[in-house]
């Protein structure tokens, strides 16, 4: 039998990086009918309202909250690490299935796996497995809206990233605006995540919206609202990535993200500064 699995040691990285390789390679594993097995979370980057935390608490807490299988591989297993192109490394134990049990290892880079197609019904039996601390009031249609800053633990400054900053809160202005416009049974209620002062956002109180803050926030308890919520504004973050491909439900990303390959063929999205959607 062959399993695939994902180094433990995220080496630093959010706990988004860290988790999504792991949710791609039980996807890749279902895609391919080989078996999977969480490894654990090492080294996962400390949040920064952790105080409380050390990252190794901080990587135990993610871990027992996604609560990914760990297979029951008999004894005698090899183990593989892969590198370079590892889909490419996997496909050919798939074809030439080993004598014995292998693990094959790898560090994930999503560029090599824009070849196929994640759908939820890949990752659909990982969702019920989340330890959920926090649950959504279902008497609403509730809207995450994922406002993503950068901050000191951040290295990346990317403009594709698109932080969130109150000089460019235009683009939420408008994607709220737009949403508030759409056609839904129950009453909208918008949670709103932020990694900033909530005199940020005070723009919200123009836009005539029902809506909460998650301001220092535990993290987990804004992905599991993000995953729990009918509608996701996604950020351009690996956080909101997770979160896409864990929920059933509809997500809303910005027009500048269409080059990655792994989103599902059901998001919106939007447009003109989050004036439309399509």
């Amino acid at each position: 039998m062959i399993y695939l699995a994902v180094d433990p040691d995220a080496k630093g990285e959010g706990i988004g990086s860290a988790i999504q390789y792991n949710i791609l390679s039980y996807a890749l594993s279902r895609n391919l009918g080989i078996g999977y097995t969480f490894l654990g979370l090492r080294n996962v980057g400390l949040f920064q309202k952790s105080d409380e935390y050390d990252i190794e608490s901080w990587s135990k807490k993610w871990e027992s909250y996604f609560n990914f299988p760990k297979a029951n591989i008999p004894e005698g297993y090899e183990t593989t690490l892969l590198e370079g192109n590892a889909v490419k490394e996997i496909e050919r134990y798939v074809k030439n299935p080993p004598d014995k049990d292998v693990v094959l290892v790898s560090s994930f880079s999503l560029d090599i796996m824009h070849s196929w197609n994640v759908n939820y019904s890949h990752v659909s039996d990982l969702a019920p497995r989340l330890q959920h601390e926090f649950s959504i009031n279902k008497s609403y249609y509730n809207v995450s809206v994922h406002m993503r800053s950068f901050t000191k633990y951040d290295s990346c400054t990317s403009p594709l990233r698109c932080y969130f900053t109150k000089e460019n809160s235009s683009y939420y202005n408008n994607l709220i605006s737009t949403i508030r416009g759409l056609p839904t049974e129950k009453d909208k209620l918008f949670h709103i995540h932020i990694q900033t002062s909530p005199a940020e956002v005070e723009f919200l109180k123009d836009l005539d919206i029902n809506y909460i803050i998650y301001e220092n926030c535990l993290p987990w308890n804004s992905l599991s609202c993000m995953i729990q919520s009918d509608l996701l504004c996604a950020s351009n973050s690996a956080f909101s990535f997770v979160a896409h491909l864990l929920s059933p439900n509809r997500a809303i990303f910005r027009e500048n993200i269409l080059g990655h390959g792994l989103f599902r063929g059901d998001i919106l999205i939007a447009c003109d500064n989050g004036k439309t959607l399509r």
